[in-house]
């Protein structure tokens, strides 16, 4: 399981990069 400082950064670079950078932090 991600720590949710990960989980937050997953976030701002969904939000930020998009879904692309999104899909991969997932």
């Amino acid at each position: 399981m991600v720590t949710i400082r990960e989980f937050d950064s997953c976030l701002l670079f969904f939000s930020a990069a998009g879904v692309e950078h999104g899909a991969k932090c997932s």
